[in-house]
């Protein structure tokens, strides 16, 4: 592996404060996988128990390599974008400006929704429908175990296929569910498609997981899901700048090295975070899910619909991204009592069309979809609550 930056090379400033940013992020993320306190690993880089805690709450100042090479020295490489090729500032080519009506504008998408307009979003009609709902279902707390394992596994199988299947996994519902209970391939189908079920199973358990143990969400825990979803790298084919398919390789756990605006239907090019503003959005987005979760005054659904879109606005990995964004979205719900959101696959364009309107600041029809399907999810929950039939809603053979 490369260092991030060689002999020669020049980055700004303030991307170099954010690269070193994530790494102490990173090393403390290993720290508490590994179980090891600041004594130890003092004592595993030989340096004093003063120096580590400096080093820790970002007092001392330590180069890019140095913290890098504590990662290293930790067994593990650092997740970050751009570490395993030269790091650099993104510039368009020619061929790439030249589509961009407005020269000025800056690569990637304004940042979220300011604070001011959230309490706006506070007073949807469907905003308030699904508060009340859950407040019925609270009421009828506790849910016997066995029914809620139940449900929960009901939301799971239905979730795996449709988020996967809204991305092209060519498998079928039933096929998702033999895969997942049995261990059984379907005839025929890719080999991918496979891995992708299954990585989205053991990227919930992560969630549930990290639910249980109240883990924060950090750049540390997205990466890593990331990696637990998309199961190992791969080659891509895609359409390149200059119109000819090539492939690429899709690194796994990792932010992008690369650009990946997307050339739409209609011709345009989407765009997304340039991979040099990556960490710093990331962290913008994880800092502002952190403060609104812990001050308790935005609804779940408000806070879970702006986590998922900024996911996939900033657009972060090679790939993966909308799967990490419905998880995400997912994760914010669960984490306060609420059940997951399952996006039917026959639903796909109204869901995109949702999240291209939030593009330009407008998150009601984001909020109206979104909700809609979070109250049939709460319909569920509550006949399980009741203990009535779980009876089959239209995700679960869409």
């Amino acid at each position: 592996m490369e260092p991030p930056v060689q002999a020669g090379q020049s980055i700004s400033n303030e991307f170099l404060k954010d690269l070193k940013i994530d790494l102490l992020e990173e090393i403390k993320g290993q720290m508490r996988e590994a179980d090891l306190n600041r004594t130890q690993l003092a004592k595993q880089l030989g340096v004093s128990k003063g120096y580590v805690s400096q080093l820790l709450n970002g007092k001392s100042s330590q180069s890019l390599d140095q913290l890098v090479s504590i990662v290293v020295t930790l067994g593990k490489y650092p997740q970050l974008s751009l570490v395993s090729s030269p790091a650099r500032e993104y510039a368009p080519s020619s061929s790439q400006a030249s589509l961009v009506a407005d020269q000025e504008q800056k690569y990637g998408l304004p940042p979220f929704l300011p604070d001011s307009n959230l309490p706006l979003l506070q007073e949807l009609p469907v905003v308030r429908e699904v508060v009340a709902l859950k407040q019925q279902i609270d009421d009828l707390r506790p849910i016997p175990e066995h029914r809620a394992k139940q449900l929960l596994q009901k939301f799971r199988y239905a979730w795996n296929f449709t988020s996967n299947a809204i991305e092209g996994n060519q498998l079928t519902y039933g096929e998702t569910l033999m895969l997942i209970r049995q261990g059984l391939t379907a005839k025929g189908k890719p080999l991918k498609d496979h891995l992708d079920v299954e990585g989205h199973e053991k990227a919930v358990d992560m969630v549930l997981s990290m639910i249980k143990e109240d883990r924060p969400l950090t750049q540390h825990t997205v990466r890593q899901l990331h990696q637990v979803l998309l199961v190992k790298s791969y080659q891509q084919r895609f359409l390149n700048e200059d119109n000819k398919y090539v492939f690429r390789t899709i690194n796994i756990g990792v932010y992008k090295r690369q650009p990946n605006h997307v050339v739409t239907a209609a011709g345009s090019i989407h765009y997304y975070a340039d991979p040099a503003e990556v960490p710093a959005r990331m962290r913008g987005l994880l800092d502002w899910y952190a403060r609104v979760k812990d001050e308790g005054k935005l609804s779940p659904l408000v806070i879970a619909a702006i986590l998922h879109h900024e996911l996939v606005a900033i657009h972060p990995f090679d790939d993966g991204n909308g799967r990490m964004g419905r998880i995400l979205m997912n994760y914010a719900l669960m984490s306060t009592g609420y059940p997951p959101i399952v996006i039917p696959l026959k639903e796909r364009e109204a869901y995109y069309r949702a999240l291209t309107v939030a593009d330009q600041g407008n998150f009601q029809p984001l909020l109206d979809y979104l909700g809609k399907h979070l109250l049939i999810s709460l319909h569920v929950q509550r006949s399980a609550a009741r203990g009535e039939r779980i009876y089959p809603y239209q995700w679960d053979e869409s």
